[in-house]
C-alpha cells in the first residue's frame, strides 16, 4: 500500500493549539471531520491532477485515491491520503529506480499501450516490451498528483476540517 501524506496534527502546530481541549475531549469527531474533508476535499482535486497526466494510464490509480485512518493511541488523530491499494502509485509519484518487470506488470503495459495509445495487439507488445526495458534500464520519472494536491489544498482542507469540527460540537 504506497503511503504518501499522512494528515497529522502536531501538538505545537496551530491548529492543534486553536482546536486545545476540544481535541482531547472527542478526537472521534476530530478523526471524522478530517476524513469527510479529505473525501471532499482533497480525492477530487488529487482525481482531476491525475487525469490531467498525459503518460499515466490513470484509470485503477485515479479510482483508487483514497483516505483511511491511521489507528494512534494518542489523542490527535492521523489519516492517510494516496492511492491506496495500488502497487505502482508511489512510483508514479515519486518515480522508481531500475527495475526488473514481472509479468502481469507487461501485461497492464499491453493494455495500456491498446486502450491510451489506440494500438494493436503486435504494436501494444512491441510498444509494451520497450516501456518495460526503459523501466529496467532506467527506471521511471515522477508524475505527482498527491503532494501537488495536498500543497495547493491544505489550507481549504484544514479550514474545512475545522469547520466540520465545530458544527459536530455543536451537535452534541
Amino acid at each position: 500500500m504506497a503511503k504518501f501524506v499522512e494528515m497529522k496534527l502536531e501538538k505545537g502546530d496551530a491548529f492543534a493549539k486553536k482546536l486545545g481541549r476540544l481535541a482531547m475531549k472527542s478526537p472521534n469527531l476530530l478523526g471524522q471531520a478530517m476524513q469527510t474533508s479529505a473525501w471532499s476535499k482533497l480525492r477530487p482535486a488529487a482525481q482531476q491532477r491525475v487525469r490531467q497526466q498525459r503518460n499515466v494510464f490513470r484509470g485503477e490509480l485515479r479510482q483508487k485515491i483514497a483516505v483511511r485512518s491511521l489507528t494512534k493511541k494518542e489523542y490527535l488523530p492521523t489519516i492517510e491520503f494516496g492511492s491506496l491499494g495500488v502497487p505502482y502509485g508511489l512510483d508514479v509519484e515519486q518515480g522508481s529506480r531500475p527495475r526488473s518487470v514481472r509479468a502481469s506488470e507487461l501485461t497492464k503495459l499491453i493494455d495500456y499501450a491498446k486502450k491510451k495509445m489506440g494500438r494493436s495487439d503486435d504494436e501494444a507488445e512491441r510498444l509494451a516490451a520497450a516501456i518495460a526495458k526503459t523501466i529496467e534500464t532506467s527506471g521511471t520519472r515522477p508524475h505527482p498528483f498527491i503532494m501537488p494536491t495536498w500543497e495547493a489544498k491544505k489550507d481549504i482542507f484544514w479550514a474545512d476540517v475545522l469547520a466540520r469540527y465545530e458544527a459536530n460540537i455543536k451537535k452534541i
